[in-house]
């Protein structure tokens, strides 16, 4: 994955408008003017805990809308055994069947 991430680089700015892009995004995210000089090291030296610090600032687990399409007569005790907080059910176009379904309030169990 590293390395197609960094030879894929160089086919960036084939073109004028993907080249005024990159200078863009350097503008818009505040990156270092050495930004893309230094992407090849620092994609390179990624190691799997640097991802696991990342994705703790930014994937929040309770803040999380999952959205399961699907036969509910087969998928509905199933969706009951993960212990979602509540079930919208909605029709083909995207309105509710029935009001939200919440469980009991239950003490949050933390390990």
């Amino acid at each position: 994955m590293k390395t197609n991430k960094v030879l894929a680089l160089p086919g960036q700015w084939e073109t004028n408008s993907s080249v005024n892009s990159s200078l863009y995004n350097l503008v818009k995210y505040d990156l270092d003017d050495d930004y893309y000089q230094s992407y090849d090291a620092n994609v390179r030296n990624l190691q799997i805990g640097d991802l696991h610090e990342v994705s703790k600032m930014v994937v929040k687990p309770k803040e999380i809308n999952w959205f399961v399409v699907g036969d509910r007569a087969k998928i509905a005790s199933k969706l009951d055994e993960l212990g979602f907080d509540s079930i919208i059910e909605i029709d083909a176009d995207g309105k509710p069947l029935t009001p939200a379904v919440k469980k009991q309030d239950v003490p949050d169990l933390k390990n």
